[in-house]
């Protein structure tokens, strides 16, 4: 049986629940002869970067790497240190270190170095390293995910789209899994796909309440992005489906005018 120190269990517990001061002092309190005491360290390193104490977080990691040069952890908080206290030069001095100690066949791994690499604005070398976790596992979503940031960010049309596609075959058919799909080809302005995956998905009572939600999304997006508004007469009124149809259409094929149930509309 593994007995874990009661000052760690309950420097967890604060920590989970962003109380950061109180849970730096349970993990202080834990000794140096004590079995998890580089375990309880790391986490001082952790809470005081979430309390923005960089150099102290410093000095504890470049302990924890002198004791083991193949902490990875240590290593990827040093380099968080260093990238939030907007010293990125030295962040990225010492990235071959950390690449050095972790294992290429880990998929979490490759993905925490993309993240790194994103942090730093270095965006082919994290678009690499999520390639390599997606070599592993093709259906890993965090590389998915971070892949997609890329993407946005690259403004790659065709990657977001092959992306959004890898999405929709690991989703069930429920609004909520279908939600990366669903905003990666509203970034892409694939409105039409938008519409097509609400109107496509199982609703249940939850989705139902929001449908409207997303479809106005859709509405506000196509108006702000070609700076349009729909204007109907005589003070009729579509529905949202007809009004998206019409601006849909405009996005399509140009048409600024026509007639929808017996409503006429301009955009303008």
């Amino acid at each position: 049986m593994i007995i874990v120190n009661d000052e760690i269990i309950k420097g967890k517990q604060e920590f989970n629940n962003g109380n950061y001061e109180k849970a730096l002092g349970h993990f202080e309190n834990v000794g140096e002869d004590d079995e998890f005491y580089g375990y309880a360290q790391l986490f001082c390193a952790n809470c005081l970067m979430e309390l923005k104490r960089y150099d102290d977080a410093l000095k504890i990691v470049n302990v924890l790497i002198l004791q083991n040069p193949y902490n990875k952890l240590a290593w990827f908080n040093k380099v968080l240190c260093y990238i939030f206290s907007d010293d990125e030069q030295n962040a990225l001095n010492i990235m071959d270190d950390v690449i050095s100690v972790v294992d290429m066949g880990d998929k979490y791994d490759l993905v925490f170095l993309a993240k790194l690499y994103k942090l730093l604005h270095c965006y082919d070398d994290a678009l690499r390293y999520c390639n390599m976790a997606l070599e592993i596992d093709g259906e890993f979503r965090e590389a998915l995910y971070e892949k997609s940031f890329i993407a946005m960010r690259n403004d790659d049309s065709k990657a977001l789209d092959e992306i959004s596609e890898k999405f929709l075959g690991l989703s069930d058919s429920d609004l909520f899994s279908l939600m990366p799909a669903f905003l990666l080809k509203l970034f892409s302005k694939d409105y039409a796909a938008c519409v097509d995956l609400i109107e496509k998905s199982d609703l249940n009572e939850f989705d139902e309440e929001h449908v409207g939600m997303l479809k106005g999304i859709v509405y506000n997006q196509i108006c702000r992005e070609h700076s349009v508004a729909l204007l109907v007469v005589n003070e009729e009124n579509l529905s949202i489906d007809d009004a998206l149809g019409a601006l849909i259409d405009f996005v399509e094929t140009g048409k600024t005018d026509g007639e929808i149930a017996g409503v006429q509309y301009f955009i303008l």
